[in-house]
């Protein structure tokens, strides 16, 4: 049977069929499409003919190539990725060996192209993007994952994976929009890009956000540089000191952080230079939002200052990770570390003796004048820094003496102060910041007497001649 001459050629890539055998099929669905047809390959010898079909398999085998199919010079069907449309073939020629063709000089040939329609025809929001989907998930305590995948094709100039990384339709973008939506801050913790086309036009990639653990609003502004992965606080309180004292609280803080590989690329020198700049400012101005109540925060009551004493950090370069343990110290206003209260009360009855002239050991006669009550207090104070000052009535905050009894509350009297004295001595502790921090204690020891104020007669006046 002669091949069957028509007005048609059939272009895959740098290869025209001409002599195609039947018909051919066609099918376009969605966003992919499949052709095949028959041919027939002629020679005049076996040997050329044995070229021209290792010809043939050559070319119709490749991948990516483009598509057209022209009838009585018409282009009927025409597929092409140039200018990077986004369009995957996969082509294939078979031999399917048929007797009535397959001669010394002709054969038989199959010739198949499945491929996928150029992304202009598929993209939905332009840039290449074509779909997604998204997945959210929580943890027992309720901390939140999201997960997209995405589809990205090349569109004009751009290739797949220039798409993908555009800063205002890229992946990130598109993800940063659905984020948006929901309350509370996250982080990218990992990227995927699992199959990329050689020829660049489709990327089929994931993006994984983890809800962050220091809000920004808490924690200053954050940087891509690092995320934060654990976060730990242990509180206790100085020794000798309770709750409720105006005393500073300790915290013993352990936590984790993982650097941008970009950014440090495992250097250590990279990575300090993170970890001092962004890491430790954005966890102090953390730690000032938990702690101080000046800056709004919701734990205990203070509002003085953090100080980092002891700062411990482990650079794991092969991780890129830095793991790190701080005692952190938060004061109040007057940055007291810890503050102790002694009184000693004393009574003391008033008592005058006068010995009696009767001969006899040990014998008085005696009266009173009344009771007086004197008290002894000393108030020890270590602080951060501060002064020389003597402030009579409330060192560092610290009113008159608390002493009361149920006798004195009956009495409309108060404490008066007789004496006080100071003693300041300057402590140097751990270093805080590459400088000595300056602590000091001071100590003051005062004396009080409880009166009653009393109305007096006015006194007598005299006048001349009186």
């Amino acid at each position: 049977m002669a091949a069957v001459k028509r007005d048609i050629s059939i272009v895959y890539g740098a290869y025209t069929i001409s002599t195609m055998v039947g018909e051919y099929t066609y099918n376009l669905a969605g966003d992919t499409f499949s052709f095949s047809c028959d041919f027939l390959v002629q020679a005049d010898t076996p040997a050329l003919l044995k070229t021209a079909e290792d010809a043939a398999k050559a070319e119709l085998n490749e991948w990516n190539n483009s598509l057209t199919v022209t009838v009585g010079g018409a282009a009927r069907i025409s597929h092409s990725h140039s200018s990077n449309t986004g369009m995957l073939t996969r082509g294939s020629c078979t031999v399917p060996g048929r007797s009535e063709y397959d001669t010394q000089n002709s054969t038989l040939m199959t010739f198949a192209v499945r491929g996928i329609v150029p992304g202009t025809q598929a993209i939905t929001g332009g840039g290449g993007f074509r779909e997604y989907n998204v997945s959210l998930a929580y943890d027992t305590s309720r901390r939140r994952t999201l997960t997209f995948q995405m589809t990205y094709t090349a569109d004009g100039a751009n290739t797949a994976l220039v798409n993908w990384n555009a800063a205002s339709t890229g992946a990130k973008a598109r993800a940063a929009t659905y984020i948006t939506a929901l309350t509370g801050d996250f982080d990218l913790v990992s990227e995927s890009i699992p199959t990329e086309d050689q020829a660049k036009q489709i990327v089929n990639g994931s993006l994984t956000y983890r809800q962050r653990l220091i809000p920004e609003t808490e924690g200053g502004s954050t940087d891509d540089d690092f995320i934060i992965d654990d976060l730990k606080i242990s509180r206790r309180y100085a020794e000798g000191s309770y709750k409720e004292d105006n005393v500073a609280v300790y915290y013993d803080i352990t936590f984790s952080a993982s650097l941008d590989w970009e950014q440090t690329t495992n250097n250590y020198d990279d990575m300090y230079t993170v970890y001092e700049d962004q890491v430790k400012p954005f966890l102090k101005q953390h730690l000032k939002d938990v702690f101080l109540t000046d800056s709004g925060g919701n734990g205990p009551a203070h509002d003085g200052e953090v100080y980092i004493l002891n700062d411990a950090p482990t650079f794991n370069t092969a991780a890129n990770k830095i793991d790190a343990m701080w005692m952190v110290l938060a004061t109040h206003s007057y940055n007291i570390i810890s503050m102790s209260v002694r009184s000693n009360p004393q009574v003391g009855k008033g008592w005058s003796r006068r010995k009696l002239m009767d001969g006899k050991h040990h014998t008085y006669s005696r009266f009173t004048q009344g009771v007086s009550l004197k008290l002894s207090e000393t108030i020890t104070v270590e602080s951060i820094g501060g002064g020389w000052e003597l402030d009579q009535n409330k060192p560092y905050g610290y009113a008159s003496p608390k002493i009361q009894s149920e006798a004195l509350a009956q009495e409309a009297g108060d404490w008066v102060l007789d004496d006080m004295a100071l003693t300041h001595e300057a402590i140097r502790k751990a270093p805080f910041q590459g400088q000595p921090l300056e602590v000091y204690t001071r100590t003051w020891a005062t004396s009080w007497t409880w009166e009653v104020p009393v109305s007096l007669p006015p006194p007598p006046v005299f006048t001349e001649g009186g």
